[in-house]
């Protein structure tokens, strides 16, 4: 249990927890005019973290027994080299789809703010708009990604190897 709780402290310290905080102070600031969409963000915010971390020690877990293997590392250190290999060209082509994809970038948004990255930053979103239905489904998705993100972490901890 102290181990959870100084990786969820440590998560905090370092350039991304300090880039995560500044992101969320510019949210709060931006949301001045809607004090309930403050509330909304802030407990959106709670989930999130939850969330991140928990999938960040998930994807440890699964990185590590993937590393033990040397064909298996080898197998990854060959993808993420053709990925950087194809990061300019996949770039170029991406850019020039950028124009198309503004004038639909409505309709994505509010599709996106559905799935398990977006949820969280739906909440405030919504309620912002006075969408009650949506800044509540929202939430409800939240709950449940941030639920079952922390009971896959807990059930692949590597310290249960020990227990």
């Amino acid at each position: 249990k102290d181990l959870q709780l100084g990786q969820f402290i440590g998560a905090f310290i370092g350039l991304p927890g300090i880039i995560t905080l500044l992101f969320m102070l510019a949210m709060v600031l931006s949301l001045l005019h809607a004090p309930l969409a403050i509330l909304g963000f802030l407990s959106a915010f709670v989930l999130a973290c939850v969330t991140t971390i928990a999938v960040s020690r998930f994807i440890t877990v699964v990185s590590l027994r993937l590393r033990s293997n040397r064909r298996s590392s080898q197998l990854m250190n060959t993808l993420a080299f053709l990925l950087l290999i194809a990061a300019g060209p996949l770039l170029g082509f991406a850019s020039t789809g950028l124009v198309a994809l503004w004038e639909r970038a409505p309709w994505i948004v509010d599709a996106v703010s559905f799935t398990p990255l977006a949820s969280f930053w739906g909440i405030p979103a919504h309620l912002v708009k006075g969408q009650w239905g949506g800044a509540s489904l929202c939430l409800m998705l939240s709950v449940i990604y941030a639920t079952y993100g922390g009971v896959v972490a807990v059930a692949s901890s590597p310290c249960q190897d020990y227990a």
